[in-house]
């Protein structure tokens, strides 16, 4: 989980240091956001930002956005940038129709089982993740596209409660999710649908799992630690009934991606719409540079490939090749 210490370590906090925050040519801006970006005959001249409810543009022939799975999708739809119609739903000039960005949104699903600890067994400032299993689910042609991990708290809005979990997450979904921008103001969220365990396919996976996850609490000594509870027991001994749970016990596991898949240059535009370098394709000057970009989700969590990108992205741009 990043830590060291006991303490989560973000990005910024790794990569955004005092000595590299007093270079000369980096500049934060906080309580800042992109607007759109700004284009003149498809060339990139700078971007426009809102601080603190003034508007004001920047300058730049280069831009790279970094804005993130859900937000790099809006700003390049609010540029002009994607299926015209979701750009003309926007009322914004169409500058380059490129059908692939926002068509899709990937995900790892995941469920859970609940167990109550025992006394002395679980402390809420214990680490949340400690151990995980990995293996390739009946079937399979990826091998390791399943992870099984126990939990030792449940957080709930305005509340984390002593409880231990065993969580499942599908790495190689078949289904996939929904972003929708029904507004060009900043303030008004897209409309996602994650479409999570629509496949049949993956939720035979998951049922797979939650037995598993069965099996290994009514073990012995995870019975010396906790007592399984929910879902009931007539619940996880009948596969039908387990499979039509799968929507009490379901939610994402934070790793949107997807939703401005890249391509080599022989892609179809509606398949990519970057190049192999992120390239905004129909742009000039336009670049992006996270997980916007994965045409298919890595079958490990999207934090350390999102990462690697960076890396990749900031040699780039250090050797000129940006």
């Amino acid at each position: 989980m990043n830590k060291i210490r006991g303490e989560r370590v973000s990005v910024a906090r790794a990569y955004l240091t005092p000595a590299v925050r007093a270079r000369e040519n980096l500049r934060v801006r906080p309580m800042s956001v992109v607007r759109r970006v700004l284009l003149t005959n498809r060339r990139v001249v700078g971007v426009e930002v809102e601080t603190l409810g003034r508007v004001h543009s920047i300058a730049s022939s280069r831009v790279v956005l970094c804005a993130g799975a859900t937000q790099t999708p809006g700003i390049l739809l609010r540029s002009g940038i994607g299926p015209r119609a979701a750009v003309e739903r926007l009322g914004v000039d169409l500058v380059a129709d490129l059908p692939a960005v926002g068509a899709r949104l990937l995900d790892h699903p995941g469920a859970a089982i609940f167990l109550r600890p025992k006394p002395g067994v679980q402390a809420l400032d214990h680490p949340l993740i400690q151990t995980a299993l990995r293996y390739a689910s009946k079937g399979s042609t990826r091998p390791n596209d399943v992870v099984l991990q126990a939990g030792s708290v449940l957080s709930v809005p305005y509340a984390t409660l002593p409880l231990v979990s065993l969580m499942c997450s599908l790495g190689k979904p078949r289904s996939h999710g929904t972003i929708e921008f029904t507004s060009p103001s900043l303030r008004v969220r897209p409309r996602i649908d994650s479409r999570l365990f629509a496949d049949a396919a993956d939720r035979a996976c998951a049922v797979e799992a939650l037995i598993l996850a069965v099996r290994l609490a009514e073990s012995t000594p995870m019975r010396d630690k906790a007592t399984f509870f929910w879902p009931p027991a007539r619940v996880v001994t009948d596969k039908a009934r387990l499979e039509g749970w799968l929507g009490r016990i379901c939610d994402s596991s934070y790793h949107p991606c997807g939703t401005v898949p890249m391509g080599g240059d022989g892609a179809n535009p509606g398949e990519a719409a970057t190049d192999g370098r992120g390239r905004v394709r129909g742009v000039e000057g336009l670049w992006v540079a996270d997980a916007s970009l994965m045409p298919t989700i890595p079958s490990a969590h999207t934090n350390l490939t999102t990462i690697m990108m960076g890396e990749r992205f900031g040699e780039w741009a250090k050797n000129g090749e940006m």
